[in-house]
């Protein structure tokens, strides 16, 4: 069996796509089953060892959508 990551935002369930680490941060890309266009990106956050998923700044978007494009366009 394949044990996915499950989020619920608002009443909607997300799964983890994927992961990609980029310089600084480690991007988690979430998908809504039901919407295949409703997607959330995360950076992965360690406080008091224990990891969290943090909404990202303007920047932080942009490399993240470029990190996930270079890896599947290529």
């Amino acid at each position: 069996m394949i044990e996915l990551n499950v989020i619920d935002i608002d009443g909607k369930q997300y799964f983890e796509i994927e992961y990609i680490k980029g310089k600084t941060n480690t991007y988690y890309y979430y998908g809504n089953e039901e919407n295949p266009e409703d997607f959330k990106i995360f950076k992965g956050v360690i406080k008091d060892d224990q990891e969290f998923l943090e909404e990202l700044n303007y920047d932080e978007f942009n490399e993240a959508a470029r990190l996930f494009n270079e890896k599947h366009h290529n």
